[in-house]
């Protein structure tokens, strides 16, 4: 396969060439690179675990309450400034492919696949005021389980049934991952998202308003 790979609105694109094959479409096939979430846990040297542990994320990582009935207590870091502290029952970090699944129950927006981002929203937050942001694809986030919060934190990683435990202290640090996932596109991708939306979603969805009587007894004059 010959890939062609260019860049338009800071959006990445490329296209394959298959190889001459009577059952593999001639000519450019449109792809799409899809970002994804480098995620790594990093455990207190007071939980007696020195390990890290790195997930690949294509949708998103959920970091919430788990089991516990209290809110759960997350620190929240942007390229190290301390930002805010989340209570709620959990966050999400969403990559742009992930925007139309967990985060847009959430109240997240639905971001198209090529701009470069990542979805920060809450999960029932305590305050009305808390509302999700969209950060650059460059910010690396740290959530944090402070030594005061009430319980711990679980995390699940694009939707898995295995859950990982913070204990008080532990961190997880996501960032943009330097692998991104190659999509084949049927059409081109803007369509192509556009058109998943209304199937998946039913997205704007509505029967079309009728002409009013009026504007049918003027039919035919000028106004």
């Amino acid at each position: 396969y010959n890939i062609e790979a260019s860049a338009r609105g800071g959006a990445s694109r490329a296209a394959i060439t298959a190889p001459k094959n009577p059952d593999v479409p001639q000519g450019a096939i449109p792809i799409t690179l899809r970002m994804r979430l480098m995620c790594t846990v990093v455990r207190s040297p007071d939980n007696g675990i020195a390990a890290t542990e790195e997930y690949q994320v294509l949708n998103e990582v959920v970091i919430d309450r788990g089991p516990a009935a209290s809110l759960t207590m997350l620190e929240c870091y942007i390229d190290g400034v301390l930002v805010t502290k989340v209570q709620a029952d959990g966050v999400l970090i969403s990559t742009p492919t992930g925007s139309t699944a967990y985060n847009a129950s959430a109240g997240g927006s639905m971001v198209h696949p090529n701009v470069p981002c990542i979805l920060f929203t809450p999960i029932c937050p305590h305050s009305l005021s808390f509302r999700p942001v969209v950060l650059p694809d460059s910010a690396e986030i740290e959530l944090r389980v402070p030594s005061y919060s009430r319980n711990n934190a679980c995390v699940s990683f694009d939707g898995s049934n295995e859950q990982v435990a913070l204990e008080r202290g532990d961190m997880i640090r996501i960032q943009m991952s330097e692998h991104p996932m190659l999509t084949v596109n049927r059409s081109e991708a803007t369509s192509d998202w556009f058109a998943s939306l209304a199937r998946c979603l039913n997205w704007n969805e509505r029967m079309e308003q009728k002409p009013s009587p009026l504007h049918q007894q003027m039919d035919g004059e000028v106004w």
